[in-house]
């Protein structure tokens, strides 16, 4: 008696690269192709499988486990060395892995982990990266680039250096408009905002509290007392100079705290220098505080994420 015919087992075969296309193999065996449409096209082949373990968000568009030729597109902007880099770190091919990443490959990486959830796949890469990208960088251009940076620290989670980067950009930066908001730092540069402007508020209004006392005040009784004209009239200069001169909002001219630090640095020393009262009165008083970086406390990054632990020290081998 013949046995039954067997069943030929059904073969996948990726589909042909179209010949205009660029291509790099990540994976020989790959049962997939990943494709880029940006800057140019080019096609990467890949493992599902592995693609699947490193993003939530591959694995659930494999879910449907699609028999037959595969080619997957991603839908996020990203510089194609930035790609292959990331593709390489999770299919285990670390040799030649830079260990230092400019900031634009540092945000087109964070951009596309954080777009299909992979930054906890890359391991060590990223505080390597950082690390080193921060030792190459000038505090003037660090400070430049603070939006940047923060999305960086948000995004692969640096627990240290988020607070510190949240503060500069509290203390030394106007608001940061809706209009260039990345989605999901949104709620942090919100709050930053809103803390900006509460301080501003609070130390603007204690300033024409001041100023509304000098100008309305009694005038002096003895007849050669210049003290009160002169505070009136230095008060009134600082505060035209710095554009705060009855302002209803502070944030139109996108005043920033450092700038109001400078301004009250200019009116205390500068009203060292008014005449004394020939009768011996006090017609103002001393400033001597003023807003200070130091004092404003950071936003950690576990009040706007769920996120890992912070690390307990350095990764190996830094």
């Amino acid at each position: 008696m013949e046995s039954p015919p067997r069943k030929k087992a059904k073969m996948s075969c990726l589909p042909k690269v179209p010949h205009n296309a660029c291509q790099t193999i990540i994976d020989p065996n790959g049962d997939l192709f990943l494709i880029a449409r940006w800057p140019k096209i080019h096609h990467f082949k890949v493992s599902s499988k592995i693609l699947s373990l490193a993003s939530p968000v591959f694995q659930s568009i494999f879910t449907d486990e699609t028999q037959g030729p595969m080619n997957v597109t991603i839908d996020a902007r990203c510089i194609i060395d930035a790609l292959k880099i990331i593709l390489k770190i999770i299919h285990f091919q670390m040799e030649d892995i830079p260990k230092a990443l400019s900031l634009q490959y540092l945000l087109e990486i964070a951009r596309f982990t954080e777009r299909y959830e992979m930054h906890k796949s890359l391991g060590m890469f990223p505080e390597i990266w950082v690390n080193n990208a921060l030792e190459r960088c000038e505090k003037s251009q660090y400070t430049k680039d603070i939006h940047n940076w923060i999305y960086i620290f948000f995004v692969f989670e640096n627990h240290d250096r988020f607070p510190e980067a949240t503060k500069i950009l509290t203390y030394e930066f106007g608001p940061t408009i809706e209009d260039v908001m990345v989605e999901s730092l949104q709620p942090v540069l919100e709050a930053i905002n809103e803390r900006r402007s509460f301080n501003l508020r609070a130390w603007l209004d204690s300033i024409d509290d001041d100023y509304q006392s000098y100008i309305k005040s009694t005038k002096c009784a003895h007849a050669a007392c210049f003290a009160q004209e002169f505070v009136a009239g230095f008060f009134t200069r600082i505060l035209k100079k710095y554009h705060v001169l009855r302002r209803a909002q502070p944030m139109d001219d996108f005043l920033t705290l450092e700038h109001l630090s400078e301004m009250f640095t200019e009116l205390s020393s500068g009203l060292r220098n008014c005449p004394p009262c020939p009768a011996g009165n006090i017609h103002y008083r001393a400033i001597e505080m003023k807003p200070q970086f130091d004092e404003f406390e950071p936003f950690r990054l576990v009040d706007f994420k769920i996120c890992r632990p912070p690390t307990l020290g350095p990764y190996p081998g830094e």
